[in-house]
């Protein structure tokens, strides 16, 4: 969290901010998860009812022209049964 007060010019944070203006649709990252996720809650914020995020990642299949998307990649420890319904519902977004 420190890090994204501090270097409000990290790409990070420029994406972040991106997505929350409508100047673009997603973002990603090959740095540090938690910052993504820290920037992603404070910046962009949350759907309204959803708790908890959950990170996915998309998978590839051999032999296979798309990937397997996987949600909820280990960002929460623990979670009750509510929460798992409400990653199923965003990721019914996708199909």
């Amino acid at each position: 969290m420190r890090a994204i007060r501090r270097k409000k010019q990290a790409s990070m944070v420029l994406a972040a901010q991106a997505v929350k203006k409508g100047e673009a649709d997603a973002c990603f990252s090959a740095g540090n998860t938690g910052a993504l996720l820290a920037a992603g809650l404070f910046i962009v914020g949350r759907i309204k009812g959803i708790e908890r995020p959950g990170l996915m990642s998309t998978l590839p299949i051999i032999g296979e022209n798309r990937g397997f998307d996987m949600l909820d990649l280990g960002a929460n420890a623990e979670n009750k049964a509510e929460h798992l319904l409400k990653y199923g519902i965003l990721g019914s977004f996708l199909c």
